[in-house]
């Protein structure tokens, strides 16, 4: 049965704490939703363990929050871990893992201060679960974007021309001040000082 096979698991590390250690991330049981009602006492979930195991409730509650802990609620996990869940998983799914998890660890039911912070970090989970999951806003709009990319060709250079060509008509008129001017008043000058020059000669 898949739910024996599951409840093997759990009994197996806790025969065998060490394998808890491993550097690599075990992979998420399929079924890891049926060690979360172990671990929060739930009488069938529990009986069906009995009954697939031949151990005691104690036995396989006790395996199953072990398990749950070592391998959902390692100091490296990431909130979808925490949860048992992967980031395809359906919203509501994410939602009654909390829930069962929170059966177990809440401190109104749990007086283990380790627990406690187990609490913590699968209510952070859920908020970040919850906040990665926002629904797209619709976008109400009444022109059509073939009108919005026609007004904005029209309006734009309507508004930018003038300042432009009336830049261009300050530029070209001092440049022509300049090229008109300066060699005329040099010639004044020029003149002037030849004028000057030719009534002082006697």
């Amino acid at each position: 049965m898949t739910r024996g096979h599951v409840i093997d698991l759990a009994l197996d590390l806790a025969r065998m704490p060490t394998l808890a250690r491993a550097s690599m991330l075990p992979a998420i049981p399929r079924d890891i939703v049926e060690l979360m009602r172990i671990a929060a006492a739930s009488p069938e979930a529990c009986q069906a363990a009995v009954a697939q195991t031949g151990e005691p409730v104690s036995v396989v509650i006790e395996a199953s929050r072990f398990y749950l802990q070592q391998v959902l609620f390692r100091p490296d996990a990431d909130c979808y871990r925490i949860l048992g869940i992967e980031p395809t998983t359906p919203r509501e799914t994410a939602r009654s893992h909390m829930r069962l998890l929170l059966q177990w660890l809440h401190p109104d039911r749990n007086n283990n201060s380790w627990d406690a912070v187990y609490a913590e970090r699968v209510l952070k989970a859920w908020r970040e679960v919850s906040a990665s999951e926002k629904p797209t806003k619709p976008s109400y709009s009444f022109v059509s974007s073939k009108k919005r990319v026609s007004v904005a060709a029209i309006r734009v250079p309507w508004i930018k021309q003038p300042i432009k060509r009336r830049s261009l008509t300050i530029q070209s008129s001092y440049r022509g001040f300049i090229i008109w001017v300066v060699p005329t008043g040099l010639m004044i000058i020029f003149l002037a000082l030849w004028s000057a020059g030719a009534l002082l000669r006697p």
